[in-house]
């Protein structure tokens, strides 16, 4: 009678967990960060709930270095990433349930640096960048001829590179002109502090809420169906709400 009353209890709490999704993500204002009370919050959060929820399922969300958050995803099963970009390397990688964000990435540098001067992409090759580990920017940079430890610092998370950029350890970095002033201001900077060297064009790319190769089938099509469901409401003006 024992075992079997253990056993109940095992599978009870087995569909229990299976029943709580476990969402990875970088801090990344305003679309994925942590308020004052250590909620992982934003504008892109608040899509991937309505998702997650509309399906059914109760969320965590963890917020951590970009390569943590996507070392995480591929060893569970029932977790998923945002926001990541559907590149071809990435797209056998990941189940994809919809996009969440949108980012048109561009190099940044102080606007008192007018010693930076890029009129071509081999220009990067004289200056010295920082990039967060195994995201496009870093992967861009690779691509383009630099190398880690020596015209490359990587960093854990975005707040990384904006603190060498503020500290004059590295002349550039990658991010969105749009996030400019979120991220300006926690450096006590201002807008007008950071300037926009050059788009990448093919680093204009949607953030999509992916999930792990390990997810069952039923599992991604019910997520992918709710999305859809989430996008209509949205748009109808209808409250998104769990079915």
């Amino acid at each position: 009678m024992k075992l079997i009353f253990g056993a109940t209890l095992w599978l009870l709490s087995v569909v229990a967990t299976a029943e709580t999704l476990h969402v990875y993500t970088e801090s990344s204002p305003p679309y994925h960060y942590t308020d004052e009370r250590g909620v992982v919050v934003g504008s892109s959060t608040d899509r991937v709930r309505e998702i997650l929820e509309n399906a059914g399922y109760d969320v965590e969300f963890y917020l951590m270095p970009w390569a943590r958050s996507l070392r995480m995803v591929s060893q569970q099963e029932n977790a998923l990433v945002y926001s990541l970009a559907r590149t071809p390397e990435r797209e056998s990688q990941f189940f994809w349930i919809a996009p969440v964000s949108e980012f048109q990435l561009a190099l940044v540098k102080l606007s008192k640096r007018q010693d930076i001067q890029v009129r071509s992409r081999s220009d990067i090759l004289h200056y010295a960048f920082s990039a967060q580990r195994d995201d496009i920017g870093f992967n861009w940079l690779i691509a383009n001829g630099l190398r880690e430890g020596h015209n490359l610092h990587s960093c854990p998370d975005i707040q990384c590179s904006w603190q060498q950029l503020s500290l004059g350890t590295v002349d550039m970095i990658i991010e969105d002109p749009a996030l400019i002033p979120y991220s300006a201001r926690a450096f006590s900077m201002s807008e007008k502090d950071v300037e926009t060297v050059m788009f990448i064009p093919e680093l204009k790319v949607e953030g999509f809420l992916a999930a792990s190769p390990k997810m069952a089938k039923p599992r991604v099509i019910a997520l992918q169906q709710s999305a859809l469901r989430v996008a209509i409401q949205t748009v109808d003006g209808a409250p998104a709400t769990p079915q």
